[in-house]
């Protein structure tokens, strides 16, 4: 919405300001609810894929849900899922030992392998595959 500003108003003949309000608001859409292990083996948490954002949540035990993060996203999400740990199958990243990794599919054409890191506290990418190729 542009606004015409007062002394410009006041002074029909000439050029005024004009000033741009605009809200910016993150969506709070939940499109996709996925859990696991995925801070840690002992922990149970619950991730929320938005239109364009992750947010890990947990529940406290009288039930509340709580924001630990909440990290955009390059791309829109198409699906989330959790691919559960495997000892057998995983290699011995330690970065993801015992955590379950969240897989994403974007409307890129792209697949990410997704971990929490708790030092950095964000998501982070361990693989990519582009699926449009």
């Amino acid at each position: 919405m542009a606004i015409q500003g007062a002394e410009a108003a006041d002074q029909s003949n000439s050029k005024g300001s004009y000033y741009l309000a605009k809200c910016v608001l993150k969506s709070s859409v939940v499109l996709h609810a996925v859990y696991g292990h995925i801070r840690s083996s002992a922990t149970l948490d619950v991730v929320f894929g938005k239109e364009t954002a992750l947010e890990l949540v947990i529940l406290t035990e009288d039930g509340i849900v709580e924001s630990v993060c909440e990290q955009p996203v390059f791309g829109i999400i198409k699906d989330l899922k959790v691919l559960p740990w495997n000892e057998h199958y995983r290699g011995s990243q330690p970065q993801t030992h015992g955590k379950d990794l969240l897989v994403l599919l974007s409307d890129s054409g792209k697949l990410s392998f997704l971990t929490f890191c708790i030092e950095l506290h964000r998501f982070l990418a361990v693989a990519h595959i582009h699926l449009s190729q």
